[in-house]
């Protein structure tokens, strides 16, 4: 995981040197469709896997295709590095110009507005850390939910968050992102409410949180777009 955001870091600096400034959000809001798509199609086909082994296999303990799931995902990401090595290089973008790196990153955060992106791009990791603890931990444990069931309702969240990914690119760049993700985040704000109402026997409340967690393509094209305009 470690390697993986060096990795990152850098696949932010090269979008930044070939997407033009005007088209940012529009860039981002399909690159999220693209994302999440990918998404769905890993869920759709953890849980084909897992019924299927579940059907054939019975007398097999059921982590194993689990696990199988998660090592075609390591596999996958490995070979991710072919296309990679095949992207054609920018040569006179900034990033390919040798810097002083401290001395850029200090000017960064001299600046208000990344300093601002920072504190809140801390805010978010921290709050999604508790949302991912209540969306992992209570449906399971608590209401007792299956895994093809949980794994249908990330689909269908995800499924609404394609939808509306390119719609909100769109409107970074018409609005500007601090308008879009603010109402993105009060939607947001509203799914652990539905959590509060959710038990055992009346566990379909549980769907009003998927639902108004679809609003967080707003809030990842923001934040994307945000990075590359900054």
């Amino acid at each position: 995981h470690v390697l993986e955001y060096a990795g990152t870091v850098t696949l932010w600096s090269w979008l930044g040197d070939i997407v033009p400034r005007p088209v940012r959000g529009r860039f981002c809001g399909y690159r999220e469709r693209w994302l999440v798509n990918g998404r769905i199609v890993g869920l759709v086909a953890s849980v084909a896997l897992t019924l299927l082994w579940t059907r054939l296999r019975p007398e097999v303990p059921t982590w194993l295709p689990l696990a199988v799931s998660a090592g075609c995902g390591a596999a996958l990401m490995m070979l991710a590095v072919v296309p990679l090595a095949w992207m054609p290089g920018v040569e006179s973008a900034p990033s390919a110009v040798p810097r002083m790196p401290w001395r850029a990153i200090g000017r960064a955060m001299l600046a208000r507005p990344y300093r601002q992106l920072v504190l809140f791009s801390c805010c978010f990791t921290l709050v999604n850390a508790f949302a991912a603890a209540a969306q992992g931990t209570f449906p399971r444990r608590v209401l007792d939910i299956s895994y093809p069931m949980m794994q249908s309702l990330l689909a269908m969240m995800r499924i609404g968050q394609t939808a509306l990914a390119p719609t909100m690119g769109r409107w970074c760049d018409r609005f500007g992102c601090r308008p879009v993700m603010i109402v993105s985040q009060l939607a947001v704000a509203t799914g652990p409410l539905f959590l509060l109402l959710a038990t055992p026997n009346a566990w379909w409340w549980i769907v009003g949180t998927y639902v108004a967690w679809m609003a967080y393509a707003g809030m990842n094209v923001g934040i994307d777009t945000l990075k590359l305009k900054l």
